[in-house]
């Protein structure tokens, strides 16, 4: 039920030009109870956990989690001890976020990520992007990469986890779509140099799910 849901919410937005709009359905709807955040799973992204063992950054490293949702991402990020700020498009997200972590020091604030604040922009050494731009369709998701990667500060690191879509896969019309190497390249373009690139196979629910980790440091 939640697939159809997001699939017919997705298509109104996109219908009314506003490719986002989907986002707050679906806050509002697991606000009221009606239904679950279909990407909530109560824990950090196994991927990024994993990255991050591997590529442990240094204490108190001034870092963002784009597009946070519910806070699992952030608050492992914090539990590593990095100084991490959180935001989403939604205020219901961020409301939830709150409450869900009362006692958390990280600073949850709503921001969109086509537009960012004046002071995210330059402003982090680590931004971490898990499954936000495989949400967004295609006329929409360079502008919204170049807006992520405007919050990195100069020498900063950009990691991007996505679904995959290797070479003569058929292309999804709802979300989560698979993204190409040759889109998350573009990064390139904006003064970056790529780090490090990943391509795993993620057996979920007996499917085979392809996705990629990819770092880029900013020159």
């Amino acid at each position: 039920m939640s697939r159809k849901i997001i699939e017919e919410k997705f298509k109104a937005s996109v219908a009314n030009n506003s490719p986002t709009d989907w986002f707050h359905e679906v806050y509002r709807l697991a606000a009221e109870g009606t239904m679950e955040v279909p990407w909530d799973d109560k824990s950090a992204n196994p991927w990024l956990v994993s990255w991050l063992k591997r590529n442990p950054l240094k204490p108190k490293t001034k870092t963002l989690d784009v597009a946070c949702g519910l806070g699992d991402n952030a608050e492992f990020l914090a539990s590593l001890g990095l100084d991490v700020s959180a935001a989403d498009l939604s205020p219901q997200a961020i409301t939830m976020a709150k409450e869900r972590f009362p006692e958390s020091s990280i600073e949850y604030e709503v921001a969109d990520f086509f537009t960012p604040p004046s002071h995210f922009l330059g402003a982090f050494d680590f931004v971490s992007e898990v499954y936000t731009l495989q949400a967004v369709p295609d006329s929409h998701r360079l502008q919204l990469l170049q807006g992520i990667a405007s919050c990195v500060a100069p020498n900063g690191l950009l990691l991007i986890v996505a679904r995959h879509r290797p070479c003569g896969s058929p292309k999804k019309t709802t979300p989560p779509f698979a993204l190409e190497k040759e889109f998350i390249d573009e990064v390139l373009k904006l003064g970056f140099k790529r780090e490090s690139w990943e391509e795993v196979v993620d057996a979920y629910e007996d499917t085979p799910i392809y996705r990629l980790i990819a770092s880029y440091r900013r020159n």
